[in-house]
């Protein structure tokens, strides 16, 4: 939304109705708003100001967090084409030194876990998603972007529920991530190069943060790396469900063909967690491999050992060998590793499908009359449970094998249809093991929301 020259306030108005496709009432209070947000941390800027004046305004105040170069950083990345294209990441140094010289909660909290660690690196974590910004009504996927924040694991818990805790180092538009060469995975490198290789600076020794009332050392390590399955899937460049070699993180589960049925059982116990230095090992091994065989045989070996090879990867930098730590770091949220397209999923529909051999003739004919029985609070009004189970939704489920829902539809789902279970099968004695199955995952859903519930 940069205007260059001069304007007037109603053409950045304008330039925001483009976002939120048209609707000039609502631009006008995002202005507003915006223009409120930025005075309330220290820029001269008003509503009616210039536009060029309110450019200049702004670009004074993010000058003076310059302690340790420019907020924004321009790094290069290579394009899937061969060419070279920049972007901007924000320089986290001067990110952390610019918060810490404002005070305020964030700089507190810092100095306090900083000062508690006596000397040991505080654990900082990154989470990534891919977001659309504007109407979420009328969401226009070109708009589609990748987010990356940034976090310190040391904050209380309740402290990490909020997301005014999570700094926003990257935003970069899908399209253009999809453009380079190893998609996110090479912006993730170009990150991690830029604050654990830094030129001058060294995080893991200690970075001077000035505060209005005094300075101190922090030093930072990461330790978790939050995403969902797909995120996880491209910065580590896996091949997910579509590799022999499905799970990152276990050496002894393969697939055959990716029939599910005929994938061996294991409890937890049985598998072979691998280490970092495995992962590393492992796709060394690969890289070597790039040039020996053909492509043919090149594509059995990715196939086989689960990786999508690039070049650009996140393990193309060895110099970051003792900085990334795939096992130790890799961390996935739990709604969706649950709820979208999860194991409360999957449980559900494993559970709903074998019933059919236990006297029920139809049970989603049966939950799409029962459901709609019950009335959800006022919050959940624009759920409509029954919608899950009416004849076109199921037959795509059947299609997929899976019982497809949204994370928002399986969370209000879960207690009518745990109730449902309770009374209506396992109390007439059917399917005992695949109903406390199902209540165990149920339950264990139950409790992660009432943990983020105290937290909040």
């Amino acid at each position: 939304m940069m205007v260059s020259g001069r304007g007037t306030v109603s053409d950045l108005v304008n330039r925001a109705a483009n976002m939120l496709d048209g609707d000039q009432e609502q631009a006008k209070w995002f202005v507003r708003g915006l223009s409120i947000d930025l005075q309330k941390v220290g820029v001269r800027h008003t509503y009616n100001m210039d536009l060029e004046d309110q450019f200049e305004a702004t670009r004074s105040y993010l000058s003076k967090k310059e302690a340790y170069g420019p907020l924004f950083e321009q790094h290069e990345a290579k394009t899937s084409a061969g060419g070279i294209v920049t972007f901007l990441l924000v320089n986290v140094f001067s990110l952390l030194d610019g918060i810490c010289r404002s005070g305020g909660a964030f700089y507190k909290l810092l100095q306090a876990c900083a000062s508690k660690a006596a000397g040991r690196p505080l654990r900082f974590a990154l989470y990534s998603d891919e977001v659309i910004p504007g109407n979420v009504l009328s969401a226009r996927t070109s708009r589609k972007s990748w987010c990356v924040y940034m976090s310190c694991v040391d904050f209380p818990p309740q402290v990490l529920a909020m997301e005014e805790a999570w700094l926003t180092i990257a935003l970069l538009r899908s399209s253009f991530v999809a453009s380079l060469e190893g998609s996110i995975s090479q912006i993730f490198k170009i990150i991690f190069r830029s604050i654990f290789l830094h030129a001058k600076q060294d995080p893991t020794t200690g970075v001077w943060m000035q505060g209005p009332d005094g300075g101190f050392h922090v030093s930072f390590m990461p330790s978790m790396i939050i995403q969902d399955g797909a995120a996880h899937k491209f910065v580590w460049t896996v091949k997910g469900d579509s590799g022999c070699k499905y799970c990152l993180l276990c050496g002894n589960q393969r697939a055959d063909n990716r029939n599910e049925e005929r994938i061996a059982k294991h409890s937890y116990a049985d598998l072979r967690l691998v280490s970092d230095d495995d992962i590393w090992d492992s796709w060394s091994r690969l890289s070597d491999q790039r040039g020996r065989c053909s492509q043919k045989d090149f594509g059995l070996w990715q196939q086989a050992t689960g990786w999508t090879y690039s070049s650009e990867s996140i393990f193309s930098e060895p110099l970051l060998k003792n900085v990334i730590r795939p096992a130790s770091m890799f961390v996935h949220d739990w709604m969706h590793c649950c709820l979208s397209n999860g194991t409360l999923s999957d449980s559900t529909w494993l559970l709903l499908t074998a019933t059919k051999d236990h006297g029920f003739k139809d049970v989603f004919v049966t939950l799409e009359k029962y459901v709609d029985l019950w009335t959800l609070p006022a919050s959940f009004a624009h759920i409509k449970l029954k919608l899950l189970f009416e004849n076109k939704r199921m037959k795509s489920c059947k299609d997929a094998g899976k019982f497809k829902t949204t994370a928002s539809e399986m969370l209000t789902l879960n207690p009518v249809l745990a109730f449902f279970v309770r009374t209506c099968i396992l109390a007439k004695g059917f399917l005992a093991s695949e109903c406390r199955a199902f209540l165990q995952m149920s339950f264990m859903v139950e409790l992660l929301q009432a943990v983020m519930a105290m937290l909040l």
